[in-house]
Order: structure tokens, then C-alpha cells, then sequence
């Protein structure tokens, strides 16, 4: 009976607060690998059929603001606008330009593109300059080597999150100040080496949507898969049904626990 009581509770209170926090929720959709023919036993990898009539219903149904204005705005306690989203991709894969960017530039959708700086030998110069050029693409930091943050040393970390930084500017001519962590890897000194670093936005992976008053250098972002393949899926992603599934899973388990 206690177990039922405080279920129910929960629940109620966590739709209570989804519905009076909805204004200020912002989806982060975080994207891999773009490919005509999605790789079997790669989750993270998406065929380009799906990215396409994903691209398409985002252009005609959301407000897809880069990541670094939403920031801006939730940075100036200001409302974010009505159905806002931002998109991003992490790790330099050689298909983002060929299979997803000339998406990306049909529909017009501004993308950060969080990229591992110790692979931009995949990225050709002229790749750099094409996804400038477009006006769309955002560069920002995946970190040098695509480490566990956490593992590192002092001297280590520093060199993951400044070092990429500085290497970074370099190589695409203009300031980088977002870092994705590798793995969604971070604990509070890998947040304060962040912020001295002089990133202003840190990105991470857990599955939920961002609200006004997150934390800019602990975002969350929703994982785009083969399972979103389906567009029911993807639709239920986009409006934090999932969410409230891993949620009551995750409320479910730590009850069970605490009562056996």
C-alpha cells in the first residue's frame, strides 16, 4: 500500500511540474552518424531516409534555434520561444558532411557540431570551409582524444578541455565556447576545469529535456537512434513522454530497493 501511495505521488507530482515547467523545456537532440544504409548493431547510427523525414518534421512543426541563442536566452532568464529545439552532432564522422549537412542546408537548420579535435584529419579543409560557408554549422569541442574526463589527471583534463579548445580555434577561425563531454563523462571538477577553460555551455547525454533554470554546463540532450527510426518514437522523444518512462523506471527501482 505505501509502495502504491508513493507512486502515485510521484507521478502526479512529476506531471504537475512538466506541465507548469512546459514553456520553458527545450528539447537538445544529439545526433551521431547520418548514412544511406544504417550500420546493423549501431544504434547511434541512422539511416538517411529517417534524418531526412526527421529534418522535415522539425522545419514545419518546431521553432530550431541554434544551441548557442537558446543558451543566450535561458543566460538572460528570458522565455524561450514557442516550440524551440536545437540540434547537435557529436564526433567528426566523414558522413555528416556527405549525407547530413545537404539535409541540414535543404531545410535550413542550424546544427552544432561537436567535433574530436585529435580526428579532424577526417574533416579536409575544404570540408571546414564548405560547412562555414553554409552559415549553419556551429563548431564547438568534443574534447582532444574522447577520453573519460572524470579518469584524468589535473594536467590531462586541462589538456582535453583547453587544449581542444585552442586547437580548435585555430583550425576553423572563430571562438569555440561549448564542450561536449565524451561519454556524457563529468563530475564537479570536470564542470569547474570547464568553466576556467572558458567554455560558457557544456553539453552531456542523459535523455531529458533542458528547462530554464539547468545548468549551462550540464545540459541534457536527447539520444537520436535507430529506434527513432519510427516517427511515433521520434514524436514522443520531441514532446518528453520518454522522459517521464525513464523517469518513473528509474523512481521505481530506487522505491523497490529502499522497501525489500
Amino acid at each position: 500500500m505505501a509502495l502504491v501511495y508513493f507512486l502515485t505521488t510521484a507521478v502526479a507530482a512529476f506531471l504537475i511540474t512538466s506541465a507548469v515547467a512546459r514553456r520553458y523545456r527545450v528539447p537538445i537532440l544529439l545526433y551521431h552518424s547520418v548514412s544511406p544504409v544504417a550500420k546493423k548493431g549501431r544504434k547511434i547510427s541512422i539511416n538517411s531516409a529517417a534524418f531526412e523525414r526527421q529534418m522535415r518534421f522539425l522545419k514545419e512543426n518546431y521553432n530550431v534555434l541554434p544551441l548557442e541563442t537558446l543558451c543566450a536566452l535561458r543566460n538572460e532568464n528570458q522565455t524561450f520561444p514557442k516550440n524551440s529545439i536545437a540540434i547537435t552532432f557529436d564526433n567528426n564522422f566523414g558522413n555528416f558532411y556527405n549525407h547530413a549537412l545537404p539535409i541540414i542546408e535543404h531545410y535550413k537548420l542550424p546544427v552544432t557540431l561537436y567535433v574530436i579535435v585529435g580526428e579532424l584529419n577526417k574533416l579536409k579543409p575544404e570540408t571546414i570551409k564548405a560547412m562555414k560557408k553554409s552559415g549553419l554549422i556551429d563548431f564547438a569541442s568534443h574534447t582532444i582524444s574522447h577520453p573519460y574526463l572524470s579518469r584524468l589527471s589535473s594536467k590531462e583534463l586541462n589538456m582535453e578541455l583547453s587544449g581542444s579548445k585552442v586547437l580548435l580555434e585555430k583550425q576553423v577561425d572563430s571562438s569555440i565556447n561549448s564542450l561536449a563531454y565524451s561519454y556524457g563523462d563529468f563530475n564537479d571538477q570536470v564542470k569547474q576545469k570547464t568553466k576556467e577553460a572558458g567554455y560558457e555551455t557544456a553539453v552531456a547525454v542523459y535523455p531529458q529535456h533542458i528547462f530554464a533554470y539547468d545548468d549551462l554546463l550540464s545540459l541534457r540532450r536527447i539520444p537520436i537512434t535507430q529506434y527513432s527510426d519510427n516517427m511515433r518514437v521520434f514524436k514522443m522523444q520531441l514532446l518528453g513522454y520518454l522522459d517521464f518512462v525513464q523517469y518513473f523506471g528509474s523512481l521505481l527501482k530506487r522505491t523497490l530497493i529502499r522497501i525489500m
